[in-house]
């Protein structure tokens, strides 16, 4: 026996039907995929303030573990809230000579900034003319909202305290590190300190 093809196609009907199943299942996907993208951004900035956040931190902490003379602050600023840190320190150089650094870190709009100036001394602490200068101010961190060092632990716990607040577009974070010194300063400078090298 036989059998006779059918050639008639699809109904009106059917068709509809298909096109509707093919859309719901294309909307899923494409519904999967946005929200795939979104939570990817959202996670990505998320991640790349808590990483500049994380790097300025090691970069802060290695300066002031590093310093070897004194951390001092503006005359007007509290201990508990210093926004300009200078960080004084003596390097001697392969030729026995001391470089003496004066390292300035604050906030400048929404970037963190450090700067230092020098100048070197002979083995009788006598300054060696034209032998100092000045660090251009470069930008160590961005989409800084917020920067303070806590200093009323120096003198007790030889401890101090920087807070970071970073915030790009609609992610923030924010930071308090507590850093051990390794050297023993006994106080706070002035920054207008005249002997700050000594």
């Amino acid at each position: 026996m036989k059998r006779q093809m059918d050639h008639r196609g699809l109904s009106l009907i059917e068709l509809i039907v298909s096109i509707a199943i093919l859309s719901i299942v294309v909307g899923a996907i494409f519904g999967f995929f946005l929200f795939s993208m979104r939570s990817y951004n959202k996670d990505s900035g998320e991640t790349n303030v808590q990483s500049e956040a994380q790097m300025t931190v090691n970069r802060l902490q290695n300066q002031i573990v590093n310093t070897t003379t004194g951390i001092g602050k503006d005359d007007a600023e509290m201990l508990s809230a210093v926004h300009r840190l200078y960080l004084y320190t003596r390097v001697t150089q392969q030729d026995g000579n001391v470089q003496r650094r004066k390292i300035t870190i604050y906030q400048q709009d929404h970037s963190l900034m450090y700067g230092y100036s020098y100048d070197v001394v002979d083995e009788n602490d006598q300054v060696i003319a034209g032998m100092g200068g000045t660090v251009a101010d470069t930008e160590i961190a961005d989409y800084v909202r917020n920067f303070y060092v806590d200093l009323t632990k120096l003198e007790t716990d030889q401890q101090v305290t920087v807070h970071l607040e970073f915030e790009d577009q609609k992610k923030s974070y924010a930071t308090d590190n507590t850093i051990s010194l390794r050297n023993q300063l006994t106080d706070v400078i002035s920054a207008n300190a005249a002997d700050y090298f000594k």
